[in-house]
C-alpha cells in the first residue's frame, strides 16, 4: 500500500508538483505543473504512464522499470513489457533498473552472467521493438565493490525517434546508491525536413573517435542480420551527429576563440617574458595550429566533393577557397638579441633589413643597402601594406 503521507512529503521537498507511485510502491515517479501524467499500466516490476506537454502535438508514454532479482520473476516483467506494447500507438521509452545484461561486455568481475537471462532479455526488446539509447560515461550502472555490471538502461520504439531526432543518456556518479542515476535528455530537430548525415575526414584525428564507434557499435541492437546491421547504423548515425557537435561545434568560432586566447598571451608574454608566460603562449598557439588543420580539412573535403559534383565549373569555387587560406600574421614587435623591445613600425622594418641583408650577404654574397626602398631581395616574405610591416607564410 502506498504511503501518501510520505510520498506527499517528498513531492513537496523535491520541489514538485504531483507524483505517483505503481501497486508495490517501488517506483516513485515525480512531475511538474506544466505536465499531464496519466496511468496507462500499473505492474509491481513496471508502472507504464502517458505524458501530455503544451508543447509537443501529441502524447508519449513511458515506462518505469524495477526489475527483481530472480530469472522466473522476470519474465512475468518480460511478457507484462510485451503487452504493453501490444497496447499502446505511440512514441515510447522504458527505462530503468532490469536487474539483466545483453551480453558478457556489460558484465566484469564474479562469474559470466547466465546465458538464458540474456537471450530472454534480448527477446523481450526484439518482440517489444525497442533500441538501446546507448549511454555516456562509466560503461557499468551497478556495483556491489566486487561485480560490475550494466543493469540500468533506457530503450525506446521507432516512433520515439521519429519524435525527438537527439537522445541522449548519461550515465551520473553513483553517490549513496550502488546504482547509476540515468539522466535522459531529448530534443526535436529545428528543422522541418530530414537533415542529410556527412562523414567528416576530420572526425577522425580526434583521440576518441575510434572509442566512440566501437562503444556504439558493439551494443547490442536487439536483432541480427540486415535488421540489426541497419539499426546500428541508425544508432550510430545519431551518436556521430551529437558528438560531432559537442565535441567540434562551430568550428570557425573556435578559431576566433583561439586566435584572441593567442593575442592575449603574446601581449602577457611582452609584458613579462617569464618561461612560464612562454610555455602558455605556446600552449595556445598549438592549439590554434590544431584547429586551423581542422578547419583546412574540412575545406579540403568540402572543395573535393563539390569539385565531383561540378567539375571544371568548380575552378573558380576552388581558387578562391585558396585565397580564403593565405592568411597574414602582423607582426607588431620584435625583441633584439639584447633583450630591447622594437614597437616602432620602420624600426621593426631596419632590423628585418639588417638581419636579411647580413643572412644573404653571408650565404650568397649579396650586398644589400638598408637604406633602399627596393625589398625584392626577400620576395613573398616582406611587404609593405599601408604602413604596416607583415609576414606572409609561404604555402
Amino acid at each position: 500500500m502506498v504511503d501518501l503521507d510520505r510520498i506527499a512529503f517528498f513531492t513537496r521537498t523535491l520541489g514538485f508538483a504531483n507524483s505517483m507511485a505503481n501497486c508495490a510502491n517501488k517506483i516513485w515517479i515525480f512531475w511538474v505543473e506544466d505536465l499531464t501524467v496519466n496511468s496507462f499500466k500499473d505492474h509491481n516490476q513496471c508502472l507504464t504512464v502517458s505524458i501530455n506537454t503544451p508543447w509537443l502535438p501529441k502524447s508519449f508514454f513511458i515506462s518505469f522499470v524495477y526489475a527483481k532479482n530472480l530469472r522466473s520473476e522476470r519474465r512475468i516483467l518480460w511478457d507484462e513489457l510485451c503487452e504493453v506494447a501490444s497496447l499502446l500507438d505511440g512514441p515510447w521509452v522504458v527505462g530503468g533498473d532490469f536487474n539483466a545484461v545483453l551480453n558478457v561486455n556489460e558484465s566484469k568481475g564474479g562469474g559470466n552472467p547466465n546465458q538464458g537471462s540474456m537471450e530472454e532479455f534480448g527477446s523481450c526488446l526484439l518482440d517489444c521493438g525497442l533500441l538501446d539509447a546507448g549511454y555516456e560515461g562509466n560503461d557499468f550502472t551497478w556495483t556491489n565493490g566486487k561485480v560490475m555490471r550494466r543493469l540500468d538502461r533506457i530503450v525506446f520504439n521507432p516512433k520515439w525517434s521519429d519524435l525527438f531526432s537527439l537522445t541522449r543518456v548519461k550515465h551520473l556518479n553513483r553517490v549513496g546508491s550502488d546504482h547509476c542515476p540515468l539522466l535522459l535528455q531529448c530534443s526535436q530537430a529545428v528543422q522541418s525536413f530530414t537533415s542529410s548525415f556527412r562523414f567528416l575526414h576530420m572526425w577522425t584525428h580526434h583521440h576518441d573517435f575510434l572509442n566512440v564507434v566501437k562503444n556504439n557499435w558493439d551494443h547490442h541492437s536487439g536483432s541480427t542480420g540486415c535488421l540489426n546491421f541497419w539499426l546500428k547504423q541508425q544508432r550510430l548515425k545519431s551518436c556521430l551527429k551529437w558528438w560531432n557537435k559537442y565535441k567540434f561545434g562551430n568550428i570557425f568560432d573556435k578559431i576566433k576563440i583561439a586566435e584572441d586566447n593567442v593575442t592575449e598571451k603574446e601581449i602577457i608574454f611582452q609584458n613579462d617574458p617569464s618561461s612560464n608566460n612562454r610555455e602558455a603562449l605556446h600552449k595556445e598557439m598549438a592549439i590554434l595550429n590544431k584547429t586551423l588543420f581542422l578547419e583546412e580539412n574540412f575545406w579540403q573535403q568540402k572543395s573535393s566533393c563539390k569539385w565531383l559534383l561540378e567539375g571544371d565549373r568548380n575552378t573558380r569555387y576552388y581558387q578562391l577557397l585558396l585565397k580564403k587560406k593565405r592568411v597574414k600574421n602582423f607582426i607588431w614587435t620584435i625583441q633584439n638579441d639584447d633583450g630591447s623591445i622594437l614597437n616602432d613600425a620602420m624600426e621593426i622594418k631596419r632590423s628585418a633589413v639588417d638581419y636579411y641583408s647580413a643572412l644573404l650577404t653571408k650565404d650568397n654574397d649579396i650586398n644589400v643597402d638598408p637604406t633602399a626602398n627596393d625589398w625584392s631581395f626577400i620576395p613573398n616574405i616582406i611587404t609593405e601594406e599601408d604602413n604596416t610591416f607583415s609576414y606572409q607564410s609561404p604555402r
